[in-house]
């Protein structure tokens, strides 16, 4: 599926993405290596926040990985 999103979102160009399950590093880390500019993740567990924190620590200032929930439902 990380090469249909790459296909679709075309990173190369740059820009902010949105990442609303950021528990699953793939996608966020391929967006990132394919040159998305800034990378905002949301999640509700607080595990899953942590990780993919670690997980993408390298690319510094471009990523931002927040606890909580994108909506009220």
């Amino acid at each position: 599926m990380v090469a249909e999103v790459l296909e679709h979102l075309e990173p190369s160009r740059g820009g902010l993405y949105v990442d609303c399950t950021v528990d699953l590093e793939d996608t966020p880390r391929a967006l990132l290596k394919g040159g998305a500019s800034r990378l905002i993740g949301f999640d509700r567990d607080p595990s899953a926040v942590a990780a993919a924190r670690s997980a993408l620590s390298e690319f510094g200032d471009r990523v931002e990985v927040v606890h909580g929930r994108t909506i009220d439902a």
